[in-house]
């Protein structure tokens, strides 16, 4: 009799132990939890808003479970960053505030392999990028992907860098000498069954917005694509799939609230926030004056007599490096120029050293006008980078205007200054001189000096530097 009692009390205990563990498990799977994801994009070593961005992490942080990632594009833009050596302060400044995770842009490679690799070894945080592949043991292979967990939920993390029909991101073809770029949608979805159940899954994507709304609706794999490269901002849902993107400079910070039942998506919703709504923190306001403390940089070259708009900076760099070389036209890619704006008075070498940040040489070449108007006519019509084509992309010392069909197709370019039967010697930007499919001439060879020398040279001659703020290349539809 004791027997059977004692044996109807352990059975109600279990029953009891059951029903609140399973009353425990119901609470847990209902309960409602909230992660916010927050994103920056293509900051180009505008390394300025940091303090403004440490506060606004440190206040979510001090709210709610907080995810810190990057989409590449992190340097290139600001000579206090990119002439440091290894280019370490925005690496500093990244560590310091404890990033998560962050994706290669076309811009990472700018520093070539070797010092690639130690900027990955030097952070604190991990590269993601699943389309790419390293033969060469100047750089090490980033992590396809990564999960990990955030106050008990599950996150999946991987990245994508773009890559073109020449087989690797923009940028000089030596650069990516040992290394395959797979085509990174595919890579992306592909990459994507590595993903736990239940868990957020995240893209850090550096292929431009345009090319994230193909994925997107493509391959349904990603609440989340945290978008870089087009410098747009972004706030749009596509086929269920949340993407944004902040612009570029770290002026906006990107953040993804999410909000679940469990471990189940229930919502997300985006901001674009202005990081100016923000105070400076004050440890991270020390650090960018320490980083901005470069008397070298700071140094006045010289003067400019009157503000220079985008127009007028482009006459600037195509004169100043057809003078240098003593040629006929010089030529440069709009791209190449970091800067829209030079204000009117004392110029620093920082200032001039951020027009053309990539070191670039001046190329010198012999070139019809058949080959010009082909250059202009073909880069116009490229589909292999959307947001350098249908525009004026390659800025000239001398007028142009490209004739264009009502589809916005170039066909025709009018020189007006230039004889149709004539060779001109033409000074140009090695990127456009080495990168450009279209770039065709009787010959080329590199000067050995850099375009920032000529810019510089500008200034000892004859400051006070004047330079139009005029078009002198123009679109006409017929």
């Amino acid at each position: 009799m004791k027997t059977q009692k004692r044996n109807r009390l352990i059975f109600l205990t279990i029953v009891i132990l059951i029903v609140i563990v399973l009353i425990g498990v119901n609470s847990y799977s209902t309960r409602q939890r909230n992660i916010v994801v927050l994103a920056t994009n293509d900051i180009h070593s505008n390394i300025n808003n940091f303090a403004r961005l440490a506060t606004a992490v440190k206040e979510c942080r001090d709210t709610v479970t907080t995810l810190l990632v990057d989409a590449g594009d992190r340097w290139t833009g600001n000579p206090y960053v990119d002439y440091a050596p290894g280019r370490r302060p925005i690496l500093d400044l990244m560590n310091s505030l404890e990033y998560d995770a962050a994706t290669l842009g076309n811009h990472e490679f700018d520093v070539f392999n070797g010092k690639l690799k130690d900027a990955m070894e030097y952070a604190t945080f991990p590269f993601i990028c699943c389309n790419i592949q390293c033969n060469n043991t100047s750089l090490n292979q980033p992590i396809p992907y990564l999960n990990l967990e955030k106050d008990g939920i599950k996150i999946f993390l991987s990245g994508i860098v773009t890559n073109y029909d020449n087989g690797h991101p923009e940028g000089y073809a030596s650069i990516f000498e040992g290394m395959n770029f797979p085509e990174p949608m595919q890579s992306a979805h592909d990459i994507a069954v590595n993903a736990p159940k239940k868990s957020i899954k995240i893209l850090l994507s550096h292929i431009g917005d345009n090319n994230d709304y193909i994925l997107a609706n493509k391959f349904n794999d990603y609440n989340i694509i945290v978008s870089g490269h087009t410098h747009n901002v972004v706030d749009t849902l596509v086929n269920g799939t949340v993407i944004g993107q902040t612009g570029s400079k770290l002026r906006k910070l990107g953040a993804y609230r999410i909000v679940l039942k469990g471990n189940k998506v229930q919502s997300i919703t985006y901001d674009n926030i202005d990081l100016s709504e923000y105070s400076e923190d004050c440890e991270f306001k020390a650090m960018l004056e320490t980083i901005n403390a470069n008397p070298d940089l700071q140094q006045k070259i010289g003067e400019i007599k009157e503000s220079l708009n985008e127009l007028g900076l482009w006459q600037f760099i195509c004169c100043s490096i057809r003078d240098d070389q003593k040629k006929d036209i010089g030529i440069y890619h709009r791209g190449g120029i970091r800067i829209n704006k030079l204000n009117k008075g004392d110029v620093s070498k920082a200032e001039i050293t951020s027009i053309d940040p990539f070191m670039s040489y001046i190329y010198n070449a012999k070139m019809s006008v058949q080959q010009l108007k082909a250059l202009v006519i073909n880069k116009y019509n490229s589909s292999r980078t959307s947001k350098e084509s249908h525009r004026i992309d390659l800025i000239m010392s001398v007028p142009y205007t490209i004739v264009v069909s009502s589809e916005d197709d170039a066909y025709d370019v009018i020189f007006p200054t230039l004889d149709n039967n004539r060779i001109y010697d033409v000074a140009v930007s090695d990127y456009v001189a080495n990168n450009y499919p279209q770039f065709e001439c009787i010959e080329k060879e590199c000067s050995g000096r850099y375009v920032v020398d000529a810019l510089y040279d500008v200034f000892k001659d004859s400051t006070p530097v004047y330079f139009e703020n005029v078009a002198l290349q123009k679109i006409k539809i017929k």
